[in-house]
């Protein structure tokens, strides 16, 4: 490899993104590989310096966090000696003194991505450290020049969110020199905070940006926005993924029309969430190219979904107020086979035949998530069989392709309705076994007073059995009751051991 052109040894690198210490070691072989490298790493700085465990969650441990508040200063001091000298008397005026060295490389020109609390973030871990260079009263100025420098090296800014309350200093960060210029080339834009921006942010970045791929807001905080709103979806060419949360009906029924005359084409992905009654599905029949369709909301008129057609959904999701059954049946079976997850919440009972119905529809489902309703609904003896016929549908109706079964909680945190035996979970096993399926990962909710204590125990072994057989490549049992009954992966090997030794 030491002989291949930069371009290439580029494209190498880049399949190792997310494989920081891959790219550390690179870094260290030559002046070649590290002038490669160092652009990958600081296209997205933020994603490096605070993920530092393997599950990607940040640790309260005292070690940990005191590897964070170092990397955090680290990062600040390497972007600080990238400030103009013009930029350091302007702190300096506030007895911030920047004193480092200039760097090997010019490295916020190859930051591509910015999130206000990355940033944030970044400064208040720095502002722990004995050795920071600012305290509390000056930090906003020194993030001040942060966003000045980004602005003014960085000439392709694809990436921005906007997830923070920002100080008021920020407030008119986006009239700064260069900012037109780096967004540009935005793709993605996210927006979850009112006191984040100022009235004219969204007609800013409409005048900025007329090809965002991934546009995602929380539309609840922005009563007075919905205009600016509205121009900056209209403006976009080739807009793909839609996100609204908190969305109101009317705001909703103007952004469909947007759509319905310029994106129905382009839109493959659209996830709505709302609290007001009676939300209106109207338009999403228009988007026929969609790939997923995420809907949650407390009242749905689904009328205007009845009749839809999307001959290339792959996932279908649905909070606790979906269609009927008929529906749902109905828009599977015109999904070209391409559909790969549903979820569906609040299970209906009377409904079995078109859940069969639904299954035989789905010829690629990888994954099912199913939310029981609240069992004060149901009688008891009505109930008690459900789970066992849901058992023998997946046998008789899923397909080949299903490896994901999972039984959820209800919204409200309700009872599960959902009613298990130990015999049926068996026949289902043997019989997921015979057909030679898919390893299972299956996950399960059974309530205390529906089994006695060594009926559960039975089950926890019956996983273990068929974990070690290969039928299940994953399981968890959970009770009602705070004790949750979870095998993972390096316990295999020591429940292999007692069993056969």
């Amino acid at each position: 490899m030491s002989s291949l052109p930069a371009d290439c040894l580029s494209i190498i690198f880049k399949y190792f993104y997310n494989d920081l210490t891959t790219l550390y070691s690179c870094l260290l072989v030559n002046t070649l590989w590290c002038s490669t490298i160092i652009p990958i790493l600081w296209s997205n700085p933020w994603k490096y310096h605070y993920e530092l465990l393997p599950n990607g969650y940040l640790s309260t441990d005292h070690k940990r966090s005191t590897q964070v508040e170092i990397q955090s200063l680290l990062l600040l001091r390497t972007l600080s000696s990238c400030f103009s000298n013009d930029s350091k008397q302007f702190l300096r005026n506030y007895g911030i003194c920047i004193n480092f060295g200039p760097p090997f490389f010019n490295y916020a020109k190859y930051c591509r991505s910015l999130n206000t609390y990355d940033i944030d973030y970044m400064l208040r871990k720095a502002q722990k450290n004995h050795q920071c260079f600012y305290t509390e009263d000056t930090r906003d100025f020194v993030g001040l020049e942060i966003y000045k420098l980004l602005f003014r090296q960085s000439s392709i800014i694809t990436c921005l969110n906007i997830s923070h309350q920002l100080s008021p200093i920020y407030s008119q960060i986006w009239l700064f020199h260069g900012v037109a210029s780096c967004f540009s080339t935005l793709k993605e834009f996210s927006c979850y905070e009112s006191y984040a921006i100022d009235l004219n942010l969204f007609y800013c970045i409409s005048d900025f940006s007329s090809n965002i791929r991934k546009l995602s807001i929380d539309s609840k905080i922005y009563i007075h926005y919905d205009e600016g709103l509205i121009d900056l979806i209209q403006n976009q060419s080739n807009l793909n993924y839609l996100s609204l949360t908190n969305i109101s009906c009317g705001l909703w029924l103007k952004v469909a029309d947007v759509f319905i005359s310029g994106h129905a084409i382009s839109l493959t992905h659209l996830y709505l969430k709302s609290f007001d009654t009676c939300f209106p599905v109207f338009g999403i029949s228009e988007l026929r190219n969609l790939r997923s369709l995420i809907i949650t909301c407390h009242e749905i008129d689904w009328s205007g979904i009845a009749d839809a057609c999307f001959p290339f959904l792959e996932i279908l999701e649905f909070g606790r107020y979906f269609p009927s059954m008929i529906i749902l049946a109905s828009i599977i079976s015109k999904t070209n086979k391409m559909l790969k997850r549903i979820y569906i919440s609040n299970y209906q009972y009377e409904t079995i035949e078109n859940i069969s119905r639904m299954l035989d529809s789905c010829h690629h489902l990888e994954g099912l998530s199913l939310r029981a309703q609240d069992s004060s609904q149901v009688s008891y003896d009505n109930r008690s069989l459900d789970g066992d016929i849901l058992f023998n549908l997946f046998i008789d109706h899923a397909p080949n392709t299903l490896c994901n079964i999972k039984f959820d909680y209800s919204e409200d945190g309700c009872e599960t309705a959902l009613k298990f035996s130990y015999t049926a979970i068996k026949s289902f096993l043997i019989n997921w076994e015979k057909q030679k399926r898919l390893k299972l990962g299956l996950s399960m909710i059974i309530e205390d007073s529906d089994m006695h204590i060594h009926e559960l125990h039975a089950i926890e072994d019956m996983f273990c059995e068929y974990r070690v057989k290969g039928v299940l490549e994953t399981c968890k049992l959970i009770s009602k009751s705070p004790q949750i009954f979870s095998i993972r992966p390096e316990d295999w090997q020591r429940i292999i051991h007692d069993d056969f030794t």
